[in-house]
């Protein structure tokens, strides 16, 4: 995505925070068939994930203070001033986890915790400029908050990331929120208030796959775990999966 003009608040980056590194590695390099180049001493050891060369997601080891947390994936939405944008998001009801954190040469990285519990990340970026593949086979697709508290959630990310809004459905049954850029779909909010399971509000990232039962057969072969077994949408097959270290995440097919 080289030359991309990255709109505020639109998705950036994905890393994964992971108690297991080799594990993870492992996991994804033949689930997805991605390439691992780790970082030197200067940056932690983190690992960037390529597909055909192109990068399209990260991996890290625990921050400090965070080493008993389950691992996770992270969605980083775009800002073009990261001390602003925390500052934004006290302003919405949120909270950040640390200073906006200078990565030498690369950005600025901030994480925060919306109203309804929902950890975002957010990246300025130098000389790293962010996904180098989305929406393909071996990247991410498509990201998207399921958010107890619909009502707040979308009234924080317009605030504290400016986003513009559309509604995808609008009904007692199904409300969904997008993010736009003009006719482009960037992300989703899911009101999940209504359902019975009680999960916590989360980011969850979708990656593209040729065929969806194939790489979940492929993943329980990994270690990994079936949350919800493959299903037919309009936007292609879909299924939830957790990896080998715990990180829960989404694949479908790209059509």
């Amino acid at each position: 995505m080289a030359g991309t003009v990255w709109v505020q608040g639109q998705p950036r980056w994905v890393d994964l925070s992971s108690s297991d590194l080799d594990r993870s590695i492992d996991f994804y390099r033949e689930l997805f068939d991605w390439e691992a180049t780790r970082g030197g001493e200067r940056y932690g050891g983190y690992v960037t994930f390529s597909k055909n060369d192109f990068a399209v997601a990260g991996l890290a080891g625990k921050m400090p203070g965070a080493e008993g947390t389950p691992d996770a994936w992270t969605t980083y939405l775009h800002t073009a001033d990261a001390a602003a944008t925390a500052q934004s998001v006290i302003d919405a009801g949120g909270r950040n986890l640390f200073t906006p954190m200078d990565i030498p040469d690369m950005g600025v990285m901030g994480v925060a915790v919306d109203p309804t519990g929902g950890t975002i990340g957010s990246w300025q970026g130098s000389g790293h400029d962010g996904f180098e593949a989305h929406g393909e086979v071996g990247s991410p697709v498509w990201h998207e908050l399921y958010a107890d508290d619909f009502d707040a959630a979308l009234s924080f990310y317009r605030r504290a990331f400016g986003w513009s809004t559309r509604p995808l459905s609008d009904t007692d049954d199904f409300r969904y929120e997008l993010l736009v850029d003009g006719d482009h779909e960037l992300a989703g909010i899911f009101d999940a208030g209504s359902r019975t399971d009680a999960t916590p509000s989360r980011w969850q990232v979708y990656f593209g796959v040729k065929d969806t039962d194939r790489t979940v057969g492929h993943a329980l072969e990994l270690g990994g775990r079936v949350t919800e077994a493959p299903y037919d949408s309009p936007y292609g097959r879909m299924a939830a999966l957790v990896d080998a270290t715990g990180a829960a995440f989404i694949v479908s097919t790209v059509v």
